[in-house]
């Protein structure tokens, strides 16, 4: 008789000797199996065949085959090689390298950072110029403004001034006519 899917993942978690609870833990769903499931969903399927590789995700999918890969199948990883921090070796010497190599970096950056707050500090600076210079100029359009609207309602006094003067020597021009 074949096993369920849940069957296959209670063995499992017999054959990894552990809980539900940590099992679920493991591989990032956090209480999920600690309940009476009927029922599995592929996100855990996927979960559980990529935090253990060595389970043959036809067996635990279809219930064929065994429960784990054949050793040729398993997937060989570059293991990280711890580095020696002795001094002489080469790892000391490459790790010396990146060291200083990220102080000088960090010391240009500082430098650059400063000289950018410098150049923020001027351009502030030279910001408030200019907007002393534009209310300056701002205020000037006022004053001549004003002094637009004054000379314009003078002209206007004395185009109204000049028109009386004009009407009054056609009126005298028409009366020295007519005493000629």
């Amino acid at each position: 008789m074949k096993l369920s899917i849940i069957e296959r993942v209670k063995c499992i978690i017999n054959q990894l000797d552990t809980t539900p609870r940590s099992f679920a833990n493991n591989i990032g769903f956090n209480n999920y199996l600690t309940g009476r499931r009927t029922t599995i969903d592929s996100e855990l399927i996927t979960k559980i065949a990529s935090s253990f590789e060595d389970i043959s995700s036809e067996w635990l999918l279809r219930g064929e085959g065994d429960m784990f890969k054949p050793q040729h199948e398993l997937s060989t990883k570059p293991q990280p090689t711890p580095i020696s921090t002795e001094a002489g070796t080469p790892e000391a010497s490459v790790l010396y390298q990146i060291y200083n190599d990220t102080i000088k970096r960090m010391k240009e950056l500082m430098e650059e950072n400063t000289n950018l707050k410098n150049q923020v500090t001027e351009l502030s600076e030279g910001s408030e110029e200019i907007a002393k210079l534009l209310r300056e100029i701002r205020n000037d359009n006022k004053k001549l403004d004003q002094e637009n609207r004054e000379l314009r309602i003078e002209v206007m006094i004395k185009d109204a001034q000049l028109s009386e003067k004009e009407k009054a020597v056609s009126d005298y021009k028409e009366l020295l006519k007519e005493a000629i």
